[in-house]
């Protein structure tokens, strides 16, 4: 019979009777608390900067678009016209009467005699300096606005032809651009019976009468030109320098 020592088997089991009572009496580990520089739950922490992305500076705010407003003027009343002072011209010669004359032969001197040659025969002219009218007409169409009436008198005789007719639509005055100016065919400054009228002057006759035109207020004639066509309308027979 065996005899087993059971001495070695006491202190192992005294081992593992003071090893469990020093696990019952060890205080339990508390979770960690907080500290004053520790993040508490639920507040966002800041990003590691990354100074790769991070801007050199703040974005710069745009400044808001300006619209400006501008009033519209309130109309007012124009002033009264100025009269054009004298020697000024506020008018242009625009006949539109289709039997005017065109320029062609030099012109003449004012007042100076000439001789057209008609039917066999010769009929003398001369073309007086003029006068100008100021007179109002009372009428819109004639002289019109800003325009005078020039009063040129005329003499015709007829030396040798067997006949001549007369007609104030023989005689053109142009400007110096070439432009007719309007005839006071309605005779608003002149009366009819002073004018130069339709007639048949036979050898030997003669007659005086006044060709009256619309020229602009204080236009100098001396560039305008008195035209005699008889076969109106196309290129004068005859010139004159209207002044």
């Amino acid at each position: 019979m065996t005899v087993r020592p059971r001495l070695a088997v006491v202190p192992v089991a005294l081992a593992a009777i003071v090893l469990a009572g020093c696990q019952d009496e060890a205080p339990t580990a508390l979770p960690p608390q907080p500290s004053s520089t520790s993040p508490v739950a639920g507040t966002p922490t800041a990003a590691p900067s990354d100074p790769a992305a991070a801007p050199t500076s703040a974005p710069t705010e745009q400044p808001a678009a300006t619209v400006t407003v501008t009033a519209t003027p309130t109309p007012t009343a124009a002033a009264p016209a100025t009269p054009p002072a004298a020697g000024t011209s506020s008018g242009v010669c625009a006949s539109t009467s289709t039997y005017e004359g065109r320029p062609g032969p030099a012109a003449t001197p004012i007042a100076t005699k000439q001789t057209f040659t008609d039917n066999g025969g010769s009929v003398e002219m001369t073309v007086g300096r003029p006068t100008i009218d100021r007179t109002s007409t009372g009428s819109t169409y004639y002289p019109g606005e800003g325009m005078v009436s020039a009063v040129f008198p005329v003499t015709l005789k007829n030396t040798s032809a067997s006949y001549f007719i007369t007609s104030s639509l023989k005689f053109t005055l142009v400007d110096g651009q070439q432009r007719p100016c309007k005839r006071d065919t309605l005779n608003y400054a002149v009366p009819d019976s002073q004018q130069l009228d339709v007639d048949s002057l036979h050898a030997g006759d003669s007659v005086s009468a006044k060709l009256v035109f619309a020229v602009p207020q204080g236009a100098d004639l001396s560039g305008y030109q008195v035209l005699f066509t008889d076969n109106y309308p196309g290129v004068a027979d005859l010139a004159w320098k209207a002044s």
